[in-house]
């Protein structure tokens, strides 16, 4: 090979570096919407920078007609630019020429169809265009498919159709579940029960954690009424009972079940060591640690307004100390002129059956029974010992 020669492969090669790196200079530019790359003369190689430059024309010079003919150029530059078709139809909205919009819609409809990625901003422009039909798809691919964008869809569902409850029509039933959690997460109360009402009345499959997870958002909510109708659904017997009064399970912590909340002065916990009957009891150590406001165990006990009821539970201590012993106490949940207690346990003694009576009064839907130890005054204030608990029942007194 000459010199001649070797030197002109030198240079072409040496020249399509050079475009290379121009071209990988560029191509970041672009991914990094460098806005000052389109005002260089580069940028009209890359149908992007077009796309780029309508976009500051559209959102910072606020001149949708200028922002329209350069995403029209960057269409004709690259007529599979997806970002440049949307972007014209909402500047045609913004011009007032929803036809346009429309026509535009039209054809990368069927495209869009199939791409998962653009679900979002397709739902976006179905909205501003209200059309129906794209938007109830887009709406139910999106609660199916793309689970980051549920809320916001949610949202948007709900002011497209005016209102959480208006949605429920549109929904898929694959998605009623979704919808479902989204509601109750945002707080829509009724449009939550009109949804568990529509999905008993198509039979549709609702597992337990969903039933229990809403019978405690109607709690939360004071819809105690509905709450005791579902919490019946999952229990399946009367209602005005303990759930599991013998502690044979783990609490559910959640619903009209035992909830119990962690303090590092008491340890709680179901035992199988001499129960008073069935398999387990509920223990508490006290490791004298602490002057404890005890009240983190508790059950809201569904009962019947104005009705006459009986409490029996047996209970054991040892080495109970201080002046403030273990009670389990009685009150109207949600409700007022209802409050009953056992008498303290102190120091030790056998499994003992104890009995309270109380009528609850008109209005009241639930009572809370709680364990409780109340803070001492004295001096020597921390306590120890332990208590156990068993065979907790309540039953309506004839």
């Amino acid at each position: 090979m000459t010199f001649i020669t070797r030197s002109i492969a030198c240079f072409v090669l040496l020249l399509i570096s050079c475009c290379l790196l121009w071209y990988s200079v560029c191509t970041f530019r672009v991914a990094t919407k460098d806005t000052a790359f389109v005002q260089t003369a580069s940028s009209r190689f890359f149908p992007e920078a077009l796309l780029i430059e309508g976009k500051i024309q559209y959102y910072s010079a606020l001149d949708p007609l200028a922002a329209a003919q350069s995403y029209k150029k960057a269409i004709l530059a690259e007529p599979s630019l997806l970002d440049a078709w949307m972007a014209l139809a909402q500047a045609e909205i913004a011009l007032g020429r929803r036809g346009e919009a429309e026509r535009i819609f039209g054809i990368i409809a069927p495209t869009l169809s199939s791409i998962s990625s653009w679900k979002w901003e397709e739902l976006l422009l179905a909205f501003d265009l209200r059309d129906r039909e794209h938007f109830r798809h887009c709406f139910n691919y999106i609660l199916s498919n793309l689970p980051h964008r549920i809320r916001e869809a949610s949202w948007l569902g709900a002011r497209y159709w005016g209102g959480w409850e208006n949605v429920l029509p549109r929904l898929l039933p694959s998605n009623y579940l979704i919808f479902f959690a989204q509601a109750m997460a945002v707080g829509e109360v009724n449009a939550a029960v009109a949804l568990w009402e529509k999905m008993g009345a198509e039979n549709a499959s609702i597992a337990e954690k969903d039933r229990l997870q809403f019978c405690q958002f109607l709690i939360t909510h004071d819809r105690l009424r509905e709450a005791k109708n579902v919490w019946k659904l999952w229990k399946g017997d009367d209602l005005s009972s303990i759930t599991d009064g013998g502690f044979e399970r783990e609490p559910l912590n959640t619903a009209f079940g035992w909830n119990i909340s962690k303090n590092s002065d008491v340890i709680v916990e179901r035992v199988t060591d001499q129960p008073y009957a069935g398999k387990a009891c509920l223990h508490l150590h006290f490791k004298g640690t602490a002057n404890i406001d005890l009240n983190g165990i508790y059950q809201i006990v569904p009962v019947q307004p104005h009705t006459r009821y009986e409490l029996r539970f047996a209970r054991k201590s040892r080495d109970l100390t201080t002046d403030c012993g273990v009670f389990v106490e009685i009150s109207g949940y949600k409700c007022k002129g209802l409050y009953v207690s056992s008498r303290p346990v102190l120091g030790a003694g056998p499994w003992t059956e104890e009995k309270m009576e109380f009528t609850t009064p008109e209005g009241c839907e639930a009572v809370l029974l709680r364990i409780c130890r109340k803070e001492s005054l004295k001096f020597d204030n921390r306590i120890s010992g332990d208590y156990w608990l068993d065979a907790v029942e309540l039953s309506v007194k004839r």
